[in-house]
């Protein structure tokens, strides 16, 4: 004898699809920011002036990279703490991509795809998927609980 009515059953795939909707909805709100943040920055090539490293007194070293652009005619300078991979991509390279902000163009960060930051595209893909698959898979386990239950009834 099943302990648990079709009722119930259904309810609670209700409830899980709806924690999975919010889960989705939250992605969806990460695409739109990472989109919208893509959008908003004015992308230029900067030459690399230095490339150092530092350790703290607690033993953690940080990597930083400076590197000099020019807006307007305007020249910039800019000093970056990175990753320690994004460092380890930087080795040889003499221009990276950056971005600024139109309105304040001392205010840049690399652009290039170092490993740091959200892929867009990526989590566009992912939230996608997960918009569109987490409702097929719900709603077939509901079609099913209601062809076994028109079948049995």
């Amino acid at each position: 004898m099943n302990q648990f009515s079709d009722g119930t059953v259904r309810w609670a795939i209700y409830g899980v699809l709806g924690v999975f909707l919010l889960i989705g909805l939250f992605l969806l709100a990460l695409t739109v920011q990472a989109w919208q943040a893509d959008n908003i920055e004015a992308i230029a090539n900067a030459r690399i002036s230095q490339r150092s490293t530092r350790t703290t007194d607690d033993g953690e070293r940080i990597y930083n990279v400076e590197y000099t652009y020019v807006v307007n005619g305007q020249s910039y300078t800019v000093t970056e703490t990175i990753s320690s991979g994004a460092y380890a991509a930087l080795a040889g390279r003499e221009m990276i991509g950056i971005t600024y902000l139109p309105d304040a163009p001392q205010q840049a960060s690399i652009a290039d795809d170092l490993g740091e930051g959200p892929d867009v595209v990526a989590l566009t893909i992912i939230t996608t998927t997960w918009l569109v698959g987490v409702p097929l898979v719900f709603g077939s386990l509901l079609f099913v609980l209601q062809r076994r239950r028109r079948s049995i009834g």
